[in-house]
């Protein structure tokens, strides 16, 4: 029989004191489960307790018109070309909790400029799904449209003045553009990009999310510098140097595929 002895150092934790240790680690979970339960009962509560609510606002600005800029945190906007020289802007507000800021101003030199901020409320916030503004805009012929929102989707129709339309997390599509100028740009979401008529260079890019920009068939030269991180890349049009195009196409995704082609 072997006998090992224990030097004076070497002693075992006594059992109450291991007790004790596990009771403060169960005690710190228990607290941080509770925590989590109540933040959640609290937001149902606050959510059940707190009416959502809504209203419409409606305005004509006479010509001339320069363009927009648009300035949303959390909504949707949604561009039109209209035939006649007035701009026609509609907003719709949905809140629950207190209500978002929407200052406007129509300036001396025919722009009219928004900004749409649902603020916060600490911890109990205005989350996104209770807070949104939409606008619903009709610009007159050459009218320019800048947009940015943080959360939210961006839709043009017809429009053929500059274009810079940007989101950090939403879709932008538009369609039957005769931009003078054509930017887009989102972190999070798809692009797509139909034109009437090319009359200036394009320019789309998103850190995750596909693209795909159709161009006329009209004879139009174009030059394409596209590239995409992972994601498959198909560029179904003609092309030619930068030096002898008549416009160039820069797409650029890191993650999703693009696509570049005539309209059918």
């Amino acid at each position: 029989m072997t006998t090992v002895q224990s030097s004076p150092g070497d002693k075992a934790t006594p059992a109450p004191a291991r007790r004790r240790a596990w009771l403060i680690v169960g005690g710190i979970a228990t607290g941080v489960v509770m925590l989590l339960a109540v933040a959640a009962a609290g937001g149902k509560i606050w959510s059940a307790l707190t009416p959502e609510r809504s209203e419409g606002d409606a305005a004509v600005y006479a010509a001339p018109v320069s363009g927009v800029q648009i300035d949303v945190e959390v909504g949707q906007v949604n561009l039109n070309a209209s035939t006649g020289p007035d701009l026609e802007v509609s907003r719709e507000t949905t809140w629950q909790g207190t209500e978002p800021e929407t200052p406007e101003q129509w300036r001396a030199d025919g722009t009219f400029e928004a900004r749409a901020d649902c603020g916060s409320g600490g911890w109990l916030r205005d989350r996104p799904e209770s807070c949104a503004v939409d606008y619903e805009i009709a610009l007159p012929p050459g009218a320019a449209a800048e947009v940015r929102t943080s959360f939210g989707n961006v839709s043009a129709t017809g429009l053929d003045g500059v274009v810079d339309l940007r989101t950090g997390m939403g879709d932008i599509d538009a369609r039957g553009l005769r931009s003078t100028d054509t930017t887009v740009e989102t972190s999070a979401g798809g692009i797509g990009l139909s034109f009437a008529e090319v009359l200036s260079d394009i320019e789309a890019g998103s850190d995750v999310g596909s693209i795909v920009v159709t161009v006329p068939a009209d004879g139009m030269t174009y030059h394409v510098d596209a590239d995409t991180g992972i994601g498959d890349s198909a560029i179904d049009i003609d092309t030619v140097p930068a030096a002898e195009a008549d416009y160039t196409i820069t797409v650029e995704t890191r993650i999703g595929d693009l696509r570049i082609q005539y309209a059918p």
